[in-house]
């Protein structure tokens, strides 16, 4: 519900479409094979978004995830924004939606600025993991912190969450999202 107010805000007030694309935010199990279909749905505005595929293994998702993104935003990139500068809003603090901007920024002229409602080295926390999950979110940590360097500002939930992030960047606070 709330990226969907975010965007129906964003459209609304640049009374112009914003394209999405996204990705389920699941892994699957480690005998789950299968692909997660891509799908694309209109917006309030027109214009397309997207849904990516990816393989839903549960050690291959993440990546999966990334060469989609890379592939597909990629594409619209090519047939989009190649000669004028796109402003690219990433929900999340996830790597497989940040890492690939950092070919894409150096080919075209792109503005990052990523929501962060949760910072990496503080999700999924239980008292009991297993080796996987450990190791899952240490890599996923180390990839986030290589590819913080192709975020150009921040959209934070408190102040706090500012000194805990590798690097020192122009931020906006907004509280109390729910």
């Amino acid at each position: 519900v709330l990226q969907k107010n975010i965007i129906n805000g964003l459209e609304q007030n640049l009374n112009s479409h914003v394209t999405v694309f996204t990705c389920y935010y699941l892994n699957g199990s480690f005998k789950d094979f299968g692909m997660s279909k891509g799908y694309e749905w209109q917006g309030k505005f027109g214009g397309t978004n997207y849904c990516l595929p990816f393989r839903k293994t549960r050690v291959w998702s993440m990546f999966s995830k990334m060469f989609s993104v890379k592939k597909n935003f990629g594409k619209w990139l090519k047939a989009n924004g190649k000669d004028k500068k796109t402003d690219v809003i990433v929900y999340s603090a996830y790597f497989p939606f940040l890492f690939p901007l950092i070919g894409l920024k150096k080919k075209y002229n792109i503005n990052v600025s990523l929501v962060i409602t949760d910072l990496p080295k503080y999700m999924g926390l239980r008292a009991k993991q297993s080796l996987y999950n450990r190791a899952s979110l240490k890599i996923s940590q180390w990839l986030f912190e290589k590819s913080f360097s192709v975020v150009d500002s921040l959209v934070l939930l408190s102040e706090p969450m500012h000194e805990c992030l590798p690097e020192n960047k122009p931020y906006t606070v907004v509280e109390g999202i729910a």
